[in-house]
């Protein structure tokens, strides 16, 4: 049995004659019809929302002022159901005025106009902005838009930043528009997408040089949560559109300004951490896990009474650094991912006696500080994280008050 949203032909014809593409007129087609029989009674008896139909969408359904149904679509537009309850042999017909609105038969800009005009997505600014920079997105169907809702252009990380790169506002947005950097054949709609999966941006640094976004799903108390880089998914499943998917995000990901030497070189208490990567040549070691690297800089106040750690050799303070590197690229949204009242074991850069890679613990009070150590290292000698998401064309670095202890006999 199937539920039918019947348009007349003049009003199908005049939308239609402006899609070209056959596949696009096919998933219009799919946004009227429903695989189950709905009578107007159970409309009105259900939620505001029915579906799905075989376009996986749901649609908008409420009673007027005059007690007329009336469907709103994706793109905030209202359409009256003229006649309702028509019975065929294979289901129910409804005739609608004119069609309803299908992301999946819209190209990018007309998709961001739409989504503009409809506050419920919240992404008015974003929409409107990346509108006017009219991203060409080639004849590809495998783009994911990355579409920044409106409260992360008021976060804290975002406001603070955004002044420091003083970047083009298109640029930006080219960080937001990602391919897979090998080709897979992955539905980011039913199954998502792999665990660290690697996309490249269209935004090219200095060097003409693709960024790269990884993608991780974290499992939390209230569920599994998607990140791409910094930015967080709203929703696990995308909306679709013809050339790819959108996924809706509460943070804003900004691109990198230099590699990660560069940005401890920006930073204005960090200049002990730059001068032993200079003498242990620590960016090439740094280069053979690029981009997917996160390191832990110690700020210069903290290196104020470490005797020891200052007269390492060469070689020691080589092994110091990759203790302080773990070989991921942990992202969140302001101060990290890590849930408070949790703790993360992750593997440092760092080899012990068998050859094993040494263990770090990052662990988040519920006061919400983070500390960083390890099981040979007491608590109260742990590093606490100041200072997230340092964004580098390699990696990501955060800042943290002192240096880690080397376990004993490692360094």
């Amino acid at each position: 049995w199937y539920t039918v949203f019947a348009v007349p032909n003049n009003a199908w014809n005049k939308m239609t004659s402006e899609i070209v593409a056959t596949e696009a007129k096919e998933a219009l087609a799919r946004q009227h019809v429903m695989n189950r029989m709905l009578c107007s009674d159970a409309i009105v008896k259900n939620t505001k929302r029915v579906g799905p139909t075989l376009a996986e969408t749901y649609i908008g359904i409420q009673r007027d002022s005059n007690g007329k149904l009336i469907i709103n679509d994706i793109c905030n537009k209202q359409i009256s159901i003229q006649r309702t309850d028509l019975m065929s042999g294979t289901g129910v017909i409804h005739i609608i005025e004119k069609p309803i609105s299908s992301l999946e038969s819209m190209n990018l800009n007309e998709a961001l106009e739409c989504l503009e005009n409809n506050p419920s997505y919240g992404v008015k600014q974003a929409a409107g902005e990346m509108r006017k920079c009219r991203m060409n997105l080639g004849s590809g169907r495998d783009n994911v838009i990355l579409l920044p809702n409106d409260g992360a252009f008021q976060s804290k990380f975002y406001k603070e930043n955004v002044k420091q790169i003083q970047l083009d506002q298109c640029k930006l947005y080219q960080h937001h528009l990602l391919t897979m950097k090998t080709s897979q054949n992955i539905d980011a709609y039913k199954t998502g997408y792999n665990q660290e999966q690697e996309f490249t941006t269209q935004y090219s640094t200095l060097n003409n040089r693709k960024t790269s976004v990884f993608t991780r799903y974290i499992k939390t108390r209230h569920g599994t949560m998607l990140t791409f880089n910094h930015a967080e998914a709203t929703e696990l499943r995308p909306l679709k559109f013809h050339n790819g998917v959108i996924h809706i995000v509460k943070q804003v990901n900004l691109p990198p300004q230099g590699d990660i030497y560069s940005v401890i070189q920006q930073k204005s208490n960090a200049k002990e951490i730059s001068t032993k990567f200079t003498s242990t040549d620590f960016n090439q070691q740094l280069k053979q896990h690029s981009p997917n690297v996160l390191f832990l800089a110690p700020i210069d106040l903290g290196w104020k009474t470490r005797d020891l750690e200052n007269a390492y050799t060469i070689e020691q303070t080589r092994k110091l650094l990759q203790l302080h590197t773990i070989p991921h690229g942990f992202f969140g949204s302001d101060d990290g991912f890590i849930e408070r009242g949790s703790v993360l074991e992750v593997e440092s850069l760092l080899s012990d006696l068998q050859g094993n890679k040494v263990k770090l613990l990052i662990k988040r009070t519920p006061d919400g500080n983070t500390f960083v150590g390890h099981s040979n290292l007491q608590e109260g000698l742990w590093s606490m994280v100041i200072d997230w998401n340092r964004v580098g064309e390699d990696g990501i670095v955060w800042f943290i008050d002192w240096p880690m202890k080397c376990p004993e006999r490692l360094c």
